[in-house]
């Protein structure tokens, strides 16, 4: 929801710098980027930064790599687009293993590999947080409805 032109261009109009996930609601700019990072994994010219830490009890690996923008990103729908990015992230726990999907990111400003990863694990934090006030304040967590689109399903009152 937070990748969109119109975002972008009203962050860069008032100075700002964005780092946004690219999602299935912009396939062409995803694919391209996609695209771009599997003709380009062999390449040296990729910025990598590798790394190991704990978290919730867990071990996560993450590797995340950054690219130019240049020619692969439209700078008329993405104005200042300098970068794109990939981070690919692995969790183990002491029973299981699981590889999550990578995500793709523009960004309007170049940074490093190190830099972007610090920048998602910062970001990671944040929904942490905010998922834990969630379910402080409204009890998310103790819903017993788990299926389907039943939370958005309401009786009216008799």
């Amino acid at each position: 929801m937070g990748c969109q032109k119109n975002i972008a261009r009203q962050i860069t109009d008032r100075g700002g710098d964005y780092l946004l996930a690219v999602k299935g609601n912009q396939p062409t700019l995803l694919d391209a980027i996609e695209t771009e990072f599997i003709d380009q994994s062999p390449s040296a010219d990729v910025d990598r930064h590798r790394q190991v830490h704990t978290s919730h009890g867990q071990i996560v690996a993450q590797i995340a790599s950054v690219l130019a923008a240049q020619g692969i990103v439209d700078l008329a729908n993405w104005p200042n687009s300098r970068t794109i990015a990939w981070v690919d992230s692995r969790l183990r726990s002491l029973t299981t293993s699981r590889r999550s999907s990578g995500t793709t990111y523009i960004r309007s400003r170049e940074l490093t590999a190190e830099k972007l990863a610090a920048a998602v694990r910062g970001h990671w934090g944040i929904e942490n947080h905010l998922h834990g006030v969630l379910d402080v304040s409204f009890g998310e967590d103790a819903s017993a409805v788990r299926k389907d689109n039943a939370p958005q399903k309401r009786t009216s009152p008799s």
